[in-house]
């Protein structure tokens, strides 16, 4: 791009602005050069780190507010050859491009109308395009999306284009856990171009009888006009057996109430401490939600200048059967027991938007904002009934010439006998800088810190912290270790390369894993540091909706003993986002991270 310095142009946020002087020019022999094609593809590409000439998004879109909608149209995107703002023209796609656009089902177009849930004849609200471009683009099957409003000559009215690029839907997905035993996929996430998910799984272990199992499951993503999430199917291989149907909804621009239904039927193996051969254990699982959110000083809903009260009712009902070994003050985790939770909370969210994050070129929702709520309620169950009790509040948001900054804090238990029983005070951050260069890479550093402290905690399952992927240590597998009070420290630096084939995007990165965990006295850090250090690289293509392939090479100078150690992994994972803060179903806080 050559631009005279008298030249005023607006850009959105994750365009960087390169000026140079009239006397520079591109030969034309060098314009379709893989180096030229390379260099304008993460000059353009990213969160801009340099000078950069800015008009947010939102500031856009409010030029348009009590505008009357009088078209809509919907335009799709090839998956190959082009974007939501261009589109390379036919004569210059690969053969591999026109057959994979020509093969591929668009996302129906009354599918795309029902995500947007805009009409024509309404009047136009900023906020509400801003909220449905995060809304569709969060959705699996879709890439990106492009909400322009054009306005009509002479009127008070505005025509509205809606660019919407898909992903190439169909995947396959092989993971070995070792040369016997892994997983074989096929997935559709836009099936029949109705924008539902169709997921097959086996899973085989030659060292079990059957060495064979199955799992199948099936969501659709909206009901009618409604952001609607319906997911059933169920799983059946080895010990493991799963039945479930799961209803959510979530509060948007022109829906101030939310719900979430979950019934399940579970059985597995379950190894106590004292009977390490382990038993089956059957669950019912029961959960139904509810909430109201309403705009404070505001007369728009979801106004991101304001913040919103929400109010959520829940009711949770956990049975179990078979010998589960428990008592008053063992094994909580299978007691029989139904909560009655409520919540009031205060919350504001947006979003701001980036690449190269994590992401691989595809632009990114990044939550901003801050919740703080209270939790409160009374569990019914099979030794004891208690009240119980949470307050949770997180904020996070760019920080300028820093980066992005969240932080979070919990804590809460039960109350009996005028003291608080299985207390879990959680707290941490979490940080991403700014893109920074070395020649055509880009990079980002990435820190997370958490510390967990837990009090008045009974015995058995659960009750107890420890080490593994998600709680301390990736690569490492290990109870050995147990105590009540945890701090871990993750940091992390990824290079994006430049270099890509048919679109196959690298980034390698480097990791330290620290973590702290003492099963006496007040702090965690009075006991060893235990450690992981490594190197690896992730292959993704945005186009596809294949999973994230990891390759990782692990170091782990001390780690408790007992444990398992992948020194070497290859593994697959799907499209990762970072946590809002808009509230959802009232819950507790969680002593132990899950997966």
């Amino acid at each position: 791009m050559v631009i005279s310095k008298d030249t005023i142009i607006h850009l959105p946020d994750s365009v960087e602005l390169v000026i140079l002087r009239k006397t520079k020019k591109v030969k034309r022999k060098y314009r379709n050069s893989s180096v030229i094609q390379h260099l304008n593809a993460w000059i353009f590409a990213g969160k801009p780190d340099t000078s950069q000439i800015y008009i947010g998004r939102q500031e856009y879109l409010n030029r348009f507010e009590g505008k009357i909608v009088r078209n809509i149209t919907i335009q799709n995107v090839n998956v190959f050859g082009g974007t939501v703002s261009y589109s390379k023209p036919n004569e210059e796609l690969s053969l591999i491009e026109k057959t994979g656009n020509r093969i591929h089902r668009n996302t129906r177009e009354k599918t795309l109308r029902n995500s947007l849930n805009i009409k024509e004849g309404q009047t136009l609200a900023p906020y509400e395009l801003s909220e449905k471009e995060v809304i569709i683009r969060n959705l699996p099957y879709i890439s990106d999306v492009l909400i322009t409003p054009k306005e009509v000559p002479n009127s008070d009215s505005v025509d509205l284009n809606v660019a919407v690029q898909d992903i190439w839907s169909i995947g396959l997905h092989w993971e070995p856990y070792a040369t016997s035993k892994g997983l074989v996929e096929i997935y559709d996430e836009n099936a029949f171009g109705y924008g539902h998910e169709a997921v097959i799984r086996t899973r085989y272990n030659s060292q079990r009888s059957p060495a064979v199992g199955y799992e199948a499951y099936y969501t659709i993503n909206n009901i009618g006009n409604e952001i609607v999430r319906i997911k059933t199917g169920f799983s059946n291989y080895f010990d493991l057996k799963n039945l479930i149907l799961d209803i959510q909804k979530d509060y948007y621009f022109k829906s101030s109430y939310a719900y979430g239904l979950t019934l399940q039927k579970y059985q597995n193996i379950v190894k106590f401490p004292l009977h390490p051969t382990g038993v089956s254990v059957k669950e019912i699982n029961n959960d139904i939600w509810t909430g109201r959110s309403i705009p404070l000083y505001s007369h728009h809903q979801f106004d991101i200048k304001k913040p919103q009260i929400y109010f959520t009712a829940r009711i949770a009902s956990n049975q179990f059967s078979g010998n589960r070994y428990v008592s008053a003050n063992e094994n909580p985790l299978f007691h029989n027991r139904v909560a009655y939770l409520g919540s009031i909370a205060i919350a504001k969210q947006w979003y701001t938007q980036t690449k190269l994050l994590l992401g691989y070129g595809r632009i990114e929702d990044i939550p901003t904002g801050y919740k703080f709520e209270l939790v409160g309620g009374m569990e019914k169950g099979e030794f004891h009934d208690r009240p119980y009790f949470a307050l949770k509040t997180s904020q996070g948001g760019i920080v300028d010439g820093i980066g992005y900054i969240s932080g979070y804090a919990e804590v809460g238990g039960y109350i009996k006998n005028e003291s608080i029983q299985q207390g879990t005070l959680k707290t941490g951050m979490f940080y991403y800088s700014n893109l920074m260069r070395a020649g055509l890479y880009r990079f980002r550093q990435f820190a997370s810190i958490d510390y967990t402290h837990g009090f008045n905690r009974f015995k058995g399952l659960g009750e107890s912290l420890y080490l593994d992927d998600y709680n301390g240590i990736r690569g490492y597998v290990g109870d050995s270790v147990r105590a009540q009070r945890k701090f871990s420290l993750h940091l992390e630096t990824i290079a994006f390369s430049p270099y890509a084939l048919w679109n196959f995007k690298m980034a390698f990165f480097a990791y330290s894993d620290f973590a702290w965990i003492n099963a006496y006295g007040n702090t965690p850090f009075k006991g060893p540091i235990y450690s992981g250090f490594g190197i690896g690289v992730r292959i993704r293509n945005d186009n596809l909706a294949f999973k994230t392939f990891t390759i990782r090479l692990g170091f782990y100078p001390r780690v408790p003993y007992g444990g398992t150690i992948d020194q070497f992994e290859i593994s697959g994972s799907d499209r990762l986002r970072l946590s809002g803060f808009k509230p959802s179903r009232p819950d507790f806080v969680q002593y132990q991270n899950q997966p």
